[in-house]
């Protein structure tokens, strides 16, 4: 059973967000390597983005799950709602001159300036395609099957040596039409460790600028940075 440090360490790289967006059909004929590429490619020209993101660790004996709400309009707005179960864990809103971290347990929110280097959020699943496995793992699998209804390529994945951070394999599905990875899974010395899900995702939605300020609870504590 893989030890907490190694979780926590896999985690804290996935939780850097990424965004992806539609760029059309690709043919089953493609290679895994080239279709990994093209899904890389898939992050510009959108200008909003909102999806769920599902994230399940398995700690020991234990089994977390988180959900990420986001939504994302370029260049400087967005809004993250974090739950655990029903309960919303926080929530972080930015309008593009100001940010408020709100934590419902202390009913206080922060509010500061956003600054312009500030970090658009961005699904974990494309950061591990972009940064890691595209660099540090072959493909020992590729297939054609459906995900909930879905065409999707089912892509197997081994590190081309052995690496610190204890992953064996991972197994990816992208979509085929829209090249979205919609869901992986991460295996440490083969126990099942993490997986990442989409279960909502739409590109270019419709989204009104007031979504992205953030309206205070009844008797919240504010605090100004």
């Amino acid at each position: 059973m893989m030890k907490i440090q190694e979780i926590l360490s896999f985690v804290s790289i996935l939780t850097v967000l990424m965004i992806i967006c539609t760029a059309g059909c690709i043919g089953t004929t493609v290679g895994a390597n080239t279709l990994l590429e093209k899904v890389a490619k898939t992050q510009q020209n959108t200008d909003c983005l909102a999806y769920v993101e599902t994230l399940t660790m398995n700690i020991k004996n234990e089994t977390r799950t988180i959900e990420y709400d986001v939504q994302v309009k370029m260049p400087d707005k967005f809004r993250i709602i974090e739950r655990n179960g029903t309960m919303i864990q926080s929530e972080v809103v930015a309008n593009g001159e100001r940010i408020w971290i709100y934590n419902p347990k202390s009913n206080t929110v922060l509010v500061r300036n956003q600054t312009l280097s500030e970090k658009i959020p961005e699904p974990a699943i494309h950061t591990m395609i972009t940064d890691t496995l595209t660099e540090k793992y072959i493909i020992d699998f590729d297939d054609t099957e459906s995900l909930n209804s879905t065409p999707v390529r089912k892509i197997k994945l081994v590190p081309r040596e052995s690496g610190s951070d204890g992953v064996t394999e991972y197994q990816l599905w992208i979509d085929s039409e829209h090249l979205i990875p919609v869901k992986l899974i991460s295996f440490m010395r083969d126990t099942q460790a993490l997986t990442l899900e989409y279960p909502e995702y739409s590109i270019n939605c419709l989204t009104d600028d007031n979504e992205f300020t953030f309206t205070l609870p009844a008797g919240v504590h504010e605090v100004n940075l």
